[in-house]
């Protein structure tokens, strides 16, 4: 249900955020708190409440969330009637967003970016029914009109296992564009985080949300989106570890302060 704003509230930018598999609306309070202390009176958070119901064992149960999204951006966009809506999905909630933009041209011209946490968005850490994979399937082809990131929690994210994320890259497969990046290799971060407290690390959101959001403010092109996100949240861009073992190692060196100190030996 959605309470009647005040006239000056629906000024504010929307932001929607969807939980994943067994996931609670209230995951949003850490991601809305610090939004709100950075950009004060900017944003209006709302969050879609799945009833903490199971959602990742079987597309049924998906595409019945996905059908609760669509209600739920409708509702938004009559609230913020000339603002285009900013979705932040965690997890499985990441590719319920994504499908219910997938679905209908209606929905993907009220969306403007879409920011995931732990989201495999490659396909599912265990698939127990094929109608899963299908739905990956399905909405493996996203839009190019829509600027969609992926946090994920490196190493220590043992849900969404390391082959199914990336380190720090502009992915472009099978039609799906999106910057994926790891927290180990975020600026200020440098470290892994598990895969609820993705939503409520204080490092990690306050980076995030001072590099991501002030896009939604500006009318940028994609390709201006994606390089202003890679130059300012990363330490290097040019490094994109293949395994758990290069992204250890390259903390050890590079983060822990190994590297400033051979070098102050050295000359």
């Amino acid at each position: 249900n959605f309470e009647p704003r005040e006239e000056n509230e629906n000024i504010k930018k929307p932001v929607l955020f969807v939980h994943g598999h067994q996931g609670n609306y209230k995951q949003v309070r850490s991601f809305a708190s610090i939004l709100e202390k950075s950009f004060p009176d900017v944003y209006e958070v709302y969050s879609v409440d799945f009833k903490n119901r199971i959602s990742a064992l079987h597309s049924s149960l998906l595409w019945e969330k996905v059908s609760i999204v669509e209600e739920a951006i409708e509702e938004i966009s009559k609230i913020h009637a000339d603002k285009k809506i900013t979705i932040i999905g965690h997890s499985f909630g990441g590719l319920i967003a994504r499908a219910a933009i997938k679905t209908s041209n209606a929905e993907r011209k009220l969306i403007r970016d879409v920011l995931t946490f732990g989201t495999p968005h490659q396909k599912a850490p265990i698939s127990l029914e094929k109608s899963v994979a299908d739905f990956h399937s399905q909405i493996s082809e996203q839009e190019n009109d829509i600027f969609l990131m992926n946090i994920n929690g490196g190493i220590k994210d043992n849900i969404v296992h390391f082959d199914l994320r990336e380190s720090c890259s502009l992915m472009l497969q099978s039609g799906l564009k999106m910057f994926e990046v790891s927290s180990e290799n975020i600026e200020g971060v440098g470290f892994g985080v598990d895969h609820l407290a993705l939503l409520w690390c204080k490092q990690l959101l306050s980076k995030i949300i001072e590099t991501f959001m002030p896009l939604t403010q500006r009318n940028e092109t994609l390709e201006n989106q994606y390089a202003t996100i890679q130059n300012d949240l990363t330490y290097d861009q040019n490094f994109n570890g293949n395994s758990e073992f290069d992204i250890f190692w390259y903390n050890v060196w590079n983060l822990s302060g190994a590297a400033r100190l051979v070098s102050s030996w050295i000359f």
